[in-house]
């Protein structure tokens, strides 16, 4: 919370760094030089009101577990995040969301998963990889009115915007 609205590219050089906070700032693109952390564990850029531009090279996260992308402008991830398979904490909450790729499926090791008050429109199979697994799980308060995957009920996936 330090109002902070870039990051410099040379944030690539902290190569050993493994944790990264810029949660509550005015951040809206991170620089692909993010791809050079690889040991980097937690990503926390939740409340970056701005933050519309996830680079590829976030897919070189190999040791990435934790990623907080809650209230941000993001749409969507890039394809590479969904071969993150260290990844055990999500949050995507409050974002701007329509859909989640079938890759979200990669995702195996995913022990909780937060998706709430986006515009979500249908959850695909895939997730039934990691649903067993899930301590934490939310996708209440998106528009998801129509067939569930295998290993959901409407229960599970809570209160939605349906008509």
């Amino acid at each position: 919370n330090q109002g902070i609205t870039v990051i410099p590219p040379e944030i690539g050089s902290l190569t050993n760094l493994t944790y990264l906070g810029f949660g509550e700032n005015e951040i809206s693109e991170l620089p692909p030089e993010i791809g050079n952390l690889k040991n980097l564990v937690t990503l926390r850029l939740y409340r970056n009101h701005q933050l519309s531009i996830i680079p590829s090279e976030i897919g070189n996260l190999e040791s990435l577990q934790f990623l907080d992308l809650w209230e941000t402008q993001l749409t969507e991830l890039p394809i590479e995040i969904w071969n993150l398979t260290e990844l055990k904490e999500l949050n995507i909450s409050y974002s701007q969301f329509s859909e989640l790729p079938s890759e979200i499926g990669n995702l195996e090791n995913l022990t909780s998963f937060a998706a709430t008050h986006n515009q979500i429109t249908e959850i695909p199979e895939g997730i039934c990889n990691f649903y067993p697994n899930l301590s934490n799980w939310s996708i209440h308060n998106n528009s998801i009115c129509g067939e569930l995957p295998s290993c959901l009920t409407q229960e599970d996936i809570g209160e939605q915007n349906c008509p």
